[in-house]
Protein backbone atom coordinates (compact mmCIF):
# COMPACT_ATOMS: atom_id res chain seq x y z
CA UNK A 1 0.00 0.00 0.00
CA UNK A 2 2.67 2.00 0.69
CA UNK A 3 4.59 1.31 -2.86
CA UNK A 4 1.39 2.35 -3.88
CA UNK A 5 0.79 5.93 -1.99
CA UNK A 6 3.89 6.73 -3.62
CA UNK A 7 3.67 5.99 -7.16
CA UNK A 8 0.09 8.06 -7.05
CA UNK A 9 2.13 10.73 -5.52
CA UNK A 10 5.14 10.83 -7.96
CA UNK A 11 2.65 10.48 -11.07
CA UNK A 12 0.63 13.94 -9.42
CA UNK A 13 3.62 15.72 -9.17
CA UNK A 14 4.90 14.96 -12.65
CA UNK A 15 1.52 16.19 -13.81
CA UNK A 16 1.79 18.76 -12.10
CA UNK A 17 4.74 19.90 -13.66
CA UNK A 18 3.81 18.96 -16.99
CA UNK A 19 0.30 21.17 -16.75
CA UNK A 20 2.35 24.37 -15.01
CA UNK A 21 4.76 24.10 -17.74
CA UNK A 22 1.99 24.00 -20.37
CA UNK A 23 -0.01 27.21 -19.06
CA UNK A 24 2.80 29.32 -18.22
CA UNK A 25 2.26 32.98 -20.17
CA UNK A 26 3.57 33.65 -23.37
CA UNK A 27 6.85 36.04 -23.62
CA UNK A 28 9.49 36.67 -26.41
CA UNK A 29 10.68 33.14 -27.62
CA UNK A 30 8.62 31.61 -25.74
CA UNK A 31 5.33 30.96 -27.38
CA UNK A 32 2.90 28.15 -26.43
CA UNK A 33 4.59 25.80 -29.09
CA UNK A 34 7.74 26.30 -27.06
CA UNK A 35 5.76 25.69 -23.77
CA UNK A 36 4.01 22.28 -25.12
CA UNK A 37 7.20 20.80 -26.16
CA UNK A 38 8.47 21.75 -22.94
CA UNK A 39 5.78 20.36 -21.25
CA UNK A 40 6.42 17.32 -22.90
CA UNK A 41 10.06 16.93 -22.07
CA UNK A 42 9.02 17.99 -18.46
CA UNK A 43 6.37 15.12 -18.40
CA UNK A 44 8.99 12.43 -20.13
CA UNK A 45 11.45 13.28 -18.24
CA UNK A 46 9.82 13.05 -14.56
CA UNK A 47 8.45 9.94 -15.36
CA UNK A 48 11.64 8.68 -16.57
CA UNK A 49 13.76 10.01 -13.04
CA UNK A 50 10.85 9.12 -10.92
CA UNK A 51 10.08 5.63 -12.10
CA UNK A 52 6.33 6.23 -11.86
CA UNK A 53 5.92 4.39 -14.69
CA UNK A 54 7.74 1.35 -15.96
CA UNK A 55 10.49 3.32 -18.28
CA UNK A 56 9.39 1.40 -21.49
CA UNK A 57 6.43 2.47 -20.71
CA UNK A 58 7.00 6.37 -20.54
CA UNK A 59 8.91 5.89 -23.59
CA UNK A 60 6.31 4.83 -25.55
CA UNK A 61 4.01 8.44 -24.53
CA UNK A 62 6.15 10.57 -27.64
CA UNK A 63 3.79 8.28 -30.04
CA UNK A 64 1.02 10.01 -28.29
CA UNK A 65 1.87 13.27 -26.77
CA UNK A 66 4.37 14.81 -29.86
CA UNK A 67 1.31 14.24 -32.71
CA UNK A 68 -1.64 15.85 -30.62
CA UNK A 69 0.33 18.60 -29.33
CA UNK A 70 1.15 19.14 -33.30
CA UNK A 71 5.32 18.58 -32.48
CA UNK A 72 6.09 16.03 -34.80
CA UNK A 73 3.63 13.66 -36.98
CA UNK A 74 3.02 9.92 -36.20
CA UNK A 75 5.04 9.14 -38.74
CA UNK A 76 8.15 10.83 -37.87
CA UNK A 77 7.36 9.84 -34.48
CA UNK A 78 7.27 6.40 -35.10
CA UNK A 79 10.26 6.38 -37.27
CA UNK A 80 12.46 6.88 -34.16
CA UNK A 81 11.50 3.82 -32.75
CA UNK A 82 12.95 2.25 -36.16
CA UNK A 83 16.50 3.38 -35.70
CA UNK A 84 18.94 1.13 -37.45
CA UNK A 85 20.77 1.67 -34.62
CA UNK A 86 18.55 -0.33 -32.14
CA UNK A 87 18.88 -2.70 -34.64
CA UNK A 88 22.75 -2.75 -34.04
CA UNK A 89 21.97 -2.79 -30.50
CA UNK A 90 19.61 -5.65 -30.93
CA UNK A 91 22.34 -7.80 -32.21
CA UNK A 92 24.38 -6.83 -29.28
CA UNK A 93 22.05 -8.06 -27.21
CA UNK A 94 21.55 -11.17 -28.59
CA UNK A 95 25.08 -11.86 -29.06
CA UNK A 96 25.29 -11.35 -25.36
CA UNK A 97 23.06 -13.46 -24.71
CA UNK A 98 24.19 -16.55 -26.74
CA UNK A 99 27.56 -15.86 -24.79
CA UNK A 100 25.88 -16.07 -21.69
CA UNK A 101 24.02 -18.78 -22.23
CA UNK A 102 26.54 -21.40 -22.97
CA UNK A 103 29.08 -19.59 -20.07
CA UNK A 104 31.75 -18.83 -22.19
CA UNK A 105 31.36 -15.39 -20.38
CA UNK A 106 33.15 -17.14 -17.50
CA UNK A 107 35.19 -18.88 -18.94
CA UNK A 108 37.15 -15.40 -20.25
CA UNK A 109 36.57 -13.96 -16.99
CA UNK A 110 38.26 -16.82 -14.80
CA UNK A 111 41.01 -17.23 -16.98
CA UNK A 112 41.86 -13.37 -17.40
CA UNK A 113 41.65 -13.65 -13.68
CA UNK A 114 44.26 -16.79 -13.28
CA UNK A 115 46.84 -14.36 -15.39
CA UNK A 116 46.44 -11.53 -13.33
CA UNK A 117 48.47 -12.66 -9.74
CA UNK A 118 47.55 -13.23 -6.41
CA UNK A 119 48.01 -9.65 -4.61
CA UNK A 120 45.16 -7.47 -3.69
CA UNK A 121 46.21 -5.33 -6.83
CA UNK A 122 46.40 -8.11 -9.04
CA UNK A 123 42.86 -8.99 -7.78
CA UNK A 124 41.40 -5.81 -8.37
CA UNK A 125 43.11 -5.46 -11.79
CA UNK A 126 42.28 -8.83 -12.85
CA UNK A 127 38.27 -8.33 -12.03
CA UNK A 128 38.00 -5.18 -13.50
CA UNK A 129 39.93 -5.99 -16.84
CA UNK A 130 37.27 -8.82 -16.66
CA UNK A 131 34.46 -6.57 -15.79
CA UNK A 132 36.06 -3.98 -18.75
CA UNK A 133 36.24 -6.71 -21.40
CA UNK A 134 33.01 -8.04 -21.43
CA UNK A 135 31.22 -4.97 -21.00
CA UNK A 136 32.85 -4.17 -24.35
CA UNK A 137 30.46 -6.52 -25.52
CA UNK A 138 27.57 -7.32 -23.15
CA UNK A 139 25.62 -4.82 -20.89
CA UNK A 140 27.09 -3.38 -18.05
CA UNK A 141 24.41 -4.83 -16.02
CA UNK A 142 24.57 -8.32 -17.28
CA UNK A 143 28.19 -8.34 -16.99
CA UNK A 144 27.94 -6.92 -13.62
CA UNK A 145 25.52 -9.78 -12.73
CA UNK A 146 27.45 -12.28 -14.04
CA UNK A 147 30.73 -11.20 -12.07
CA UNK A 148 29.35 -10.35 -8.71
CA UNK A 149 29.06 -13.96 -8.02
CA UNK A 150 32.74 -15.07 -8.77
CA UNK A 151 34.02 -11.60 -6.42
CA UNK A 152 32.11 -12.82 -3.52
CA UNK A 153 33.04 -16.78 -3.85
CA UNK A 154 36.73 -15.29 -3.61
CA UNK A 155 36.01 -13.20 -1.06
CA UNK A 156 34.50 -16.28 1.00
CA UNK A 157 38.24 -17.86 0.08
CA UNK A 158 39.95 -15.36 2.03
CA UNK A 159 37.76 -14.36 4.59
CA UNK A 160 39.43 -12.84 7.92
CA UNK A 161 37.53 -11.18 10.75
CA UNK A 162 39.62 -7.85 10.39
CA UNK A 163 38.89 -4.33 8.77
CA UNK A 164 41.63 -5.23 6.22
CA UNK A 165 39.30 -7.66 4.40
CA UNK A 166 36.42 -5.65 5.22
CA UNK A 167 37.98 -2.62 3.47
CA UNK A 168 39.54 -5.35 0.33
CA UNK A 169 35.71 -6.56 0.42
CA UNK A 170 34.35 -2.87 -0.40
CA UNK A 171 37.11 -2.05 -2.88
CA UNK A 172 36.90 -4.98 -4.81
CA UNK A 173 33.15 -4.75 -4.88
CA UNK A 174 33.23 -1.25 -5.95
CA UNK A 175 35.79 -1.82 -8.72
CA UNK A 176 33.53 -4.31 -10.19
CA UNK A 177 30.93 -1.77 -10.47
CA UNK A 178 33.14 1.17 -12.19
CA UNK A 179 34.93 -1.42 -14.39
CA UNK A 180 31.65 -2.46 -16.19
CA UNK A 181 31.10 1.02 -16.94
CA UNK A 182 34.17 2.12 -18.00
CA UNK A 183 34.49 -0.66 -20.32
CA UNK A 184 31.35 0.11 -22.18
CA UNK A 185 32.82 3.24 -23.49
CA UNK A 186 35.01 1.49 -25.55
CA UNK A 187 32.17 0.41 -28.18
CA UNK A 188 29.22 1.94 -29.86
CA UNK A 189 27.48 -1.02 -28.43
CA UNK A 190 29.03 -0.81 -25.09
CA UNK A 191 26.32 1.15 -23.16
CA UNK A 192 23.17 2.56 -24.25
CA UNK A 193 24.02 7.01 -23.73
CA UNK A 194 26.46 5.75 -27.13
CA UNK A 195 23.95 4.44 -29.10
CA UNK A 196 21.68 7.85 -28.45
CA UNK A 197 24.32 9.42 -29.99
CA UNK A 198 25.51 7.19 -32.76
CA UNK A 199 21.41 7.20 -33.52
CA UNK A 200 21.00 10.94 -33.26
CA UNK A 201 23.93 11.91 -35.31
CA UNK A 202 22.75 9.67 -38.00
CA UNK A 203 19.08 10.72 -37.99
CA UNK A 204 19.55 14.54 -37.93
CA UNK A 205 23.02 14.93 -39.35
CA UNK A 206 23.21 11.69 -41.33
CA UNK A 207 26.46 11.17 -40.42
CA UNK A 208 27.32 7.26 -39.84
CA UNK A 209 29.40 6.40 -36.96
CA UNK A 210 30.66 3.29 -37.80
CA UNK A 211 31.98 0.50 -35.14
CA UNK A 212 35.21 0.46 -35.69
CA UNK A 213 36.33 4.70 -35.41
CA UNK A 214 34.05 4.60 -32.22
CA UNK A 215 36.61 1.62 -31.40
CA UNK A 216 39.62 3.27 -32.07
CA UNK A 217 38.90 6.80 -30.75
CA UNK A 218 37.68 5.68 -26.94
CA UNK A 219 39.27 1.77 -26.73
CA UNK A 220 42.27 3.87 -25.70
CA UNK A 221 40.53 6.20 -23.41
CA UNK A 222 38.33 3.36 -21.85
CA UNK A 223 42.12 1.62 -21.42
CA UNK A 224 43.52 5.03 -19.76
CA UNK A 225 40.45 5.46 -17.10
CA UNK A 226 40.59 1.82 -16.65
CA UNK A 227 44.45 2.10 -15.25
CA UNK A 228 43.68 5.68 -13.05
CA UNK A 229 40.89 4.18 -11.61
CA UNK A 230 42.48 1.34 -10.58
CA UNK A 231 45.40 3.03 -9.42
CA UNK A 232 43.61 5.33 -7.70
CA UNK A 233 41.33 2.01 -5.60
CA UNK A 234 44.64 0.25 -4.83
CA UNK A 235 46.99 2.87 -3.85
CA UNK A 236 45.03 4.87 -2.21
CA UNK A 237 41.65 3.33 -1.28
CA UNK A 238 43.26 0.27 -0.41
CA UNK A 239 46.51 2.44 1.54
CA UNK A 240 48.82 -0.08 3.59
CA UNK A 241 46.70 -3.35 4.25
CA UNK A 242 47.74 -6.54 3.86
CA UNK A 243 46.30 -9.91 3.24
CA UNK A 244 47.07 -13.68 2.61
CA UNK A 245 45.82 -13.43 -0.98
CA UNK A 246 47.68 -17.08 -2.23
CA UNK A 247 44.39 -19.19 -1.67
CA UNK A 248 42.41 -17.06 -4.38
CA UNK A 249 44.82 -18.97 -7.12
CA UNK A 250 43.54 -22.25 -5.80
CA UNK A 251 40.02 -20.99 -5.80
CA UNK A 252 40.09 -19.47 -9.20
CA UNK A 253 41.92 -22.52 -11.08
CA UNK A 254 39.31 -25.00 -9.33
CA UNK A 255 36.07 -22.93 -10.88
CA UNK A 256 38.36 -23.21 -14.30
CA UNK A 257 38.21 -27.09 -13.70
CA UNK A 258 34.68 -27.36 -12.69
CA UNK A 259 34.31 -25.94 -16.30
CA UNK A 260 36.42 -28.58 -18.02
CA UNK A 261 37.07 -28.23 -21.85
CA UNK A 262 35.44 -25.95 -24.00
CA UNK A 263 32.15 -27.33 -25.51
CA UNK A 264 31.02 -27.68 -28.70
CA UNK A 265 28.78 -24.53 -27.98
CA UNK A 266 31.05 -21.94 -26.69
CA UNK A 267 33.07 -22.77 -29.30
CA UNK A 268 30.85 -22.05 -31.80
CA UNK A 269 29.40 -18.89 -30.23
CA UNK A 270 33.43 -18.05 -30.06
CA UNK A 271 33.54 -18.46 -33.21
CA UNK A 272 30.21 -16.50 -34.59
CA UNK A 273 31.58 -13.43 -31.55
CA UNK A 274 35.18 -13.23 -33.44
CA UNK A 275 33.45 -13.48 -36.89
CA UNK A 276 31.16 -10.44 -36.02
CA UNK A 277 33.96 -8.38 -34.48
CA UNK A 278 36.29 -9.33 -37.02
CA UNK A 279 33.74 -8.09 -39.72
CA UNK A 280 33.45 -4.68 -37.97
CA UNK A 281 36.63 -3.78 -37.57
CA UNK A 282 37.51 -4.99 -40.98
CA UNK A 283 35.08 -3.77 -43.17
CA UNK A 284 36.43 -1.51 -45.18
CA UNK A 285 38.51 -4.08 -46.87
CA UNK A 286 35.58 -5.93 -48.10
CA UNK A 287 35.05 -6.04 -52.06
CA UNK A 288 31.41 -4.62 -50.80
CA UNK A 289 29.76 -2.44 -49.01
CA UNK A 290 28.05 -3.55 -45.87
CA UNK A 291 27.18 -1.53 -42.66
CA UNK A 292 27.69 -2.65 -38.85
CA UNK A 293 23.94 -3.35 -38.73
CA UNK A 294 23.53 -5.67 -41.60
CA UNK A 295 26.96 -7.29 -40.29
CA UNK A 296 24.89 -8.05 -36.54
CA UNK A 297 21.99 -8.99 -37.72
CA UNK A 298 23.40 -11.37 -40.46
CA UNK A 299 26.44 -12.79 -37.64
CA UNK A 300 23.39 -13.19 -34.87
CA UNK A 301 21.33 -14.62 -37.29
CA UNK A 302 24.04 -17.85 -37.05
CA UNK A 303 23.19 -18.50 -33.79
CA UNK A 304 19.70 -19.55 -34.93
CA UNK A 305 21.07 -21.96 -37.46
CA UNK A 306 24.18 -23.68 -35.86
CA UNK A 307 23.21 -26.89 -34.21
CA UNK A 308 23.76 -27.94 -30.37
CA UNK A 309 24.24 -30.89 -29.24
CA UNK A 310 20.88 -31.29 -27.70
CA UNK A 311 19.39 -31.29 -31.34
CA UNK A 312 18.05 -27.62 -30.84
CA UNK A 313 20.30 -24.60 -32.09
CA UNK A 314 22.71 -22.28 -30.25
CA UNK A 315 19.96 -19.97 -29.81
CA UNK A 316 15.98 -20.92 -29.54
CA UNK A 317 13.44 -17.83 -30.24
CA UNK A 318 11.92 -18.38 -26.65
CA UNK A 319 15.92 -17.54 -25.32
CA UNK A 320 15.11 -13.87 -26.35
CA UNK A 321 12.65 -13.54 -23.79
CA UNK A 322 15.72 -12.64 -21.61
CA UNK A 323 16.76 -9.69 -24.18
CA UNK A 324 16.30 -6.07 -22.75
CA UNK A 325 13.57 -4.90 -24.87
CA UNK A 326 11.81 -2.37 -23.07
CA UNK A 327 15.86 -0.59 -23.50
CA UNK A 328 15.48 -0.64 -27.16
CA UNK A 329 11.55 1.21 -26.84
CA UNK A 330 13.95 3.21 -24.68
CA UNK A 331 16.41 3.87 -27.33
CA UNK A 332 13.32 4.74 -29.72
CA UNK A 333 11.90 7.21 -27.15
CA UNK A 334 14.33 9.03 -26.36
CA UNK A 335 15.45 9.51 -29.86
CA UNK A 336 11.45 10.85 -30.81
CA UNK A 337 11.50 12.94 -28.03
CA UNK A 338 15.08 14.90 -29.15
CA UNK A 339 13.84 15.17 -31.81
CA UNK A 340 10.44 16.72 -30.89
CA UNK A 341 12.41 19.44 -29.38
CA UNK A 342 14.61 20.12 -32.10
CA UNK A 343 11.80 20.47 -34.57
CA UNK A 344 9.74 22.45 -32.01
CA UNK A 345 13.13 25.34 -31.77
CA UNK A 346 13.74 24.30 -27.69
CA UNK A 347 17.12 22.72 -28.48
CA UNK A 348 18.09 26.32 -29.94
CA UNK A 349 17.12 28.11 -27.35
CA UNK A 350 18.16 26.08 -24.72
CA UNK A 351 21.69 25.90 -26.90
CA UNK A 352 21.36 29.85 -26.59
CA UNK A 353 21.38 30.21 -23.19
CA UNK A 354 24.13 27.33 -22.16
CA UNK A 355 26.51 28.85 -24.83
CA UNK A 356 25.91 32.65 -23.41
CA UNK A 357 26.71 30.74 -19.95
CA UNK A 358 30.13 29.44 -21.31
CA UNK A 359 30.90 33.21 -22.96
CA UNK A 360 32.06 31.98 -25.97
CA UNK A 361 34.68 29.87 -25.26
CA UNK A 362 34.60 26.30 -26.16
CA UNK A 363 36.71 25.17 -22.88
CA UNK A 364 34.19 26.28 -20.54
CA UNK A 365 31.22 24.83 -23.12
CA UNK A 366 33.55 21.60 -22.38
CA UNK A 367 34.01 22.11 -18.88
CA UNK A 368 29.99 22.29 -17.93
CA UNK A 369 29.03 19.61 -20.71
CA UNK A 370 31.35 17.11 -19.05
CA UNK A 371 30.77 18.21 -15.50
CA UNK A 372 26.86 18.37 -15.82
CA UNK A 373 26.87 14.62 -18.03
CA UNK A 374 28.68 12.68 -14.65
CA UNK A 375 26.80 14.75 -11.96
CA UNK A 376 23.81 14.62 -13.20
CA UNK A 377 23.86 11.35 -13.99
CA UNK A 378 24.29 10.52 -10.26
CA UNK A 379 20.35 10.87 -10.33
CA UNK A 380 18.99 10.20 -13.50
CA UNK A 381 19.23 7.58 -16.22
CA UNK A 382 22.34 8.20 -18.38
CA UNK A 383 20.36 7.08 -21.33
CA UNK A 384 17.23 9.58 -20.44
CA UNK A 385 20.41 12.44 -19.80
CA UNK A 386 22.09 11.94 -23.33
CA UNK A 387 18.75 11.83 -25.22
CA UNK A 388 17.63 15.28 -23.71
CA UNK A 389 21.69 16.46 -23.20
CA UNK A 390 22.87 15.42 -26.90
CA UNK A 391 20.73 17.49 -29.47
CA UNK A 392 21.47 20.75 -26.90
CA UNK A 393 25.32 20.13 -27.03
CA UNK A 394 25.46 19.75 -30.60
CA UNK A 395 24.07 22.90 -31.55
CA UNK A 396 26.78 24.28 -29.31
CA UNK A 397 29.20 22.28 -30.49
CA UNK A 398 28.26 23.17 -34.47
CA UNK A 399 28.27 27.27 -33.34
CA UNK A 400 31.53 27.29 -32.18
CA UNK A 401 33.62 24.58 -34.30
CA UNK A 402 31.26 24.05 -37.54
CA UNK A 403 31.59 20.23 -35.66
CA UNK A 404 28.97 18.47 -33.52
CA UNK A 405 31.56 16.09 -31.75
CA UNK A 406 33.47 18.52 -29.97
CA UNK A 407 31.17 18.94 -27.42
CA UNK A 408 28.72 15.69 -27.71
CA UNK A 409 31.53 13.04 -27.55
CA UNK A 410 32.78 13.91 -23.87
CA UNK A 411 29.55 14.64 -22.62
CA UNK A 412 28.34 10.78 -23.82
CA UNK A 413 31.23 9.36 -22.59
CA UNK A 414 31.10 11.35 -19.03
CA UNK A 415 27.33 10.39 -19.11
CA UNK A 416 28.67 6.65 -18.29
CA UNK A 417 30.98 7.78 -15.63
CA UNK A 418 28.81 8.26 -12.48
CA UNK A 419 30.17 6.59 -9.67
CA UNK A 420 29.11 7.81 -6.25
CA UNK A 421 25.48 6.68 -5.43
CA UNK A 422 23.81 3.29 -5.79
CA UNK A 423 21.17 4.81 -8.12
CA UNK A 424 23.56 6.23 -10.62
CA UNK A 425 23.94 3.27 -12.76
CA UNK A 426 23.06 -0.43 -12.83
CA UNK A 427 26.09 -1.44 -11.53
CA UNK A 428 26.32 0.63 -9.04
CA UNK A 429 22.79 -0.89 -7.97
CA UNK A 430 24.20 -4.64 -8.36
CA UNK A 431 27.06 -4.21 -6.11
CA UNK A 432 25.10 -2.27 -3.57
CA UNK A 433 23.25 -4.94 -3.01
CA UNK A 434 25.51 -7.63 -2.41
CA UNK A 435 25.18 -6.16 1.33
CA UNK A 436 29.07 -5.19 1.83
CA UNK A 437 28.92 -1.78 1.01
CA UNK A 438 27.15 1.16 2.77
CA UNK A 439 26.10 4.38 0.92
CA UNK A 440 28.81 6.40 2.42
CA UNK A 441 31.22 3.83 1.36
CA UNK A 442 30.36 4.86 -2.61
CA UNK A 443 29.72 8.57 -2.09
CA UNK A 444 33.56 8.69 -0.19
CA UNK A 445 35.27 6.22 -3.00
CA UNK A 446 33.18 7.42 -5.81
CA UNK A 447 33.13 11.65 -5.38
CA UNK A 448 37.32 11.38 -5.98
CA UNK A 449 36.70 8.70 -8.71
CA UNK A 450 33.97 11.38 -10.67
CA UNK A 451 36.74 14.36 -10.34
CA UNK A 452 39.34 11.92 -11.87
CA UNK A 453 37.12 10.62 -14.70
CA UNK A 454 36.22 14.40 -15.16
CA UNK A 455 39.88 15.59 -15.52
CA UNK A 456 41.08 12.34 -17.64
CA UNK A 457 37.86 12.99 -20.25
CA UNK A 458 38.70 16.81 -20.49
CA UNK A 459 42.58 15.88 -20.92
CA UNK A 460 41.57 13.08 -23.71
CA UNK A 461 38.77 15.43 -25.68
CA UNK A 462 41.07 18.11 -25.89
CA UNK A 463 44.14 16.09 -27.25
CA UNK A 464 41.80 13.66 -29.19
CA UNK A 465 38.71 14.40 -30.28
CA UNK A 466 38.15 16.74 -32.80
Amino acid sequence: MEAFKTKVTRILAVLAAFFITLNLPEHGEFTQSIYNALAVAVLIFGFWVTEALPIPVTSLLPLFLLPFFGITDINQTAANYGNKIIFLFLSGFILALAISKWGLNKRIALNILKLTGTSMSGIIFGFMLATAFLSMWISNTATTVMMLPIALSVLVVLKTQNKDFDLFAKILLISLAYAASIGGIATIIGTPPNAILVSYLDSTLDYEFHFVTWFKLFAPLSIILLIIIWAYLTFFCLKNIDLNTKKERSFIQTEINKLGKMSFEEKSVLIVFLLIAFSWIFKAYFPFEISDVSIGIVGVSLLFIIPAKNKKFLLNWEDTKELSWGTLILFGGGLALAKGLESSGVIMILGEYIQALSQGSLLIALIISIFFAIFLTEFMSNLALTAIFIPILAVISINYTGSPFSLTLPATIAASCAFMLPMSTPPNAIVFSSGHIQIKDMVKAGFVANLLAFATILAYSKIFVS
